[in-house]
């Protein structure tokens, strides 16, 4: 491939038609995704920054893990482009009735890393690599089992990305039950609330495990065992805990509420859609059948979750002050 450094990047068919099925099957690499998320974590107080950044972590491996066909199948044509390079340059080494020594194969090596990397710097060659990759995938995901995987992993994504918002919701409880007992008691008593928990109480064996310390483990004992996988009790328990418009109209988003149907039809039926799906959602499809989710769907639920996320350390930083760092 000629250099191509000031010239604009291809357009080619595959925007219209090869394109336009791959998007509905594969996930790009991103990094855009972090902007709103990266100036609340600054601004949040310094307790709960730790549930944060463990959310980021969550986020960015589910993100590596559901690009892995995209990632794997550019790093199979950079390869194969480079050992093109790589043995263009060993030809041009070679001195008439010699053989080439130990130094020519290294210049060679290191002349065709330049090339290579000068390459990938270059707008067009990286619009033509791209357009390569989209046509391999979508060839290889026609039928088979790349198809069926790649539809899998769209599904496990929508899960991991769901545990990592459950994560973090649970992580900045525990801190702020444990900073601040007395909420913990309205929880216990509050009817929006106290359904959610058991009646019978905490037990001796998780006092004693927390040397009988009430005041400054409240969070860890009462949310102890329980499992944020219901948006229903994460709502009711945040509006208790941090009452806050942004995030309150966060939670109650109808994109939130089929985000985290979906999930949980994925968890509990693997996706097989029933009759109470149905009726808590706006989807039309056939009982019975598999949910069908396209990658669109799963790179908006990546943004729809970080969003969520930065509006939850917003409203942290609101009632407890922003960072002194």
């Amino acid at each position: 491939m000629e250099d191509t450094e000031n010239d604009e990047p291809l357009k080619t068919e595959l925007e219209e038609s090869t394109f336009r099925e791959f998007s509905n099957r594969f996930v790009l690499p991103r990094d855009d995704l972090w902007a709103e998320f990266d100036g609340a974590l600054e601004r949040a107080p310094a307790d709960y920054r730790g549930a944060a950044i463990v959310f980021k972590g969550n986020i960015d491996s589910a993100l590596t893990v559901v690009t892995i066909p995209f990632t794997m199948t550019y790093s199979e044509f950079v390869q194969s482009r480079f050992q093109a390079l790589h043995m263009a340059e060993k030809i041009r080494a070679l001195k008439p009735f010699e053989k080439p020594t130990a130094d020519d194969d290294r210049e060679a090596y290191s002349t065709a890393s330049q090339r290579i990397d000068q390459e990938l710097k270059t707008p067009k060659f990286i619009s033509h690599l791209t357009d390569m990759v989209v046509q391999r995938l979508v060839d290889r995901s026609e039928g088979g089992d790349l198809k069926t995987a790649s539809h899998e992993l769209l599904l496990e994504t929508i899960v991991m990305v769901w545990g990592a918002l459950e994560t973090l919701i649970s992580g900045t409880l525990r801190v702020v039950l444990n900073k601040d007992p007395v909420i913990a008691a309205r929880l216990l008593e509050d009817d929006r609330t106290k359904k959610h928990f058991p009646s019978k109480g905490i037990s001796i064996d998780s006092l004693l495990s927390h040397d009988f310390n009430v005041a400054e483990s409240m969070g860890d004992l009462l949310l102890r065992d329980r499992h944020f996988d219901s948006l229903p009790v994460i709502r009711d328990m945040l509006d208790v805990v941090l009452p806050d418009k942004g995030l309150r109209d966060a939670l109650g988003s109808d994109e939130l509420w089929l985000f985290w149907q979906r999930r949980h039809l994925i968890v509990h039926r693997r996706g097989h859609i029933d009759e109470a799906y149905l009726s808590k959602t706006s989807d039309k499809a056939a009982v019975g059948s598999r949910l069908s989710l396209s990658s669109r769907y799963v790179d908006s639920s990546l943004e729809l979750a970080v969003a969520t996320a930065a509006k939850l350390l917003k409203a942290l930083s609101d009632k407890y002050g922003t960072s002194k760092r």
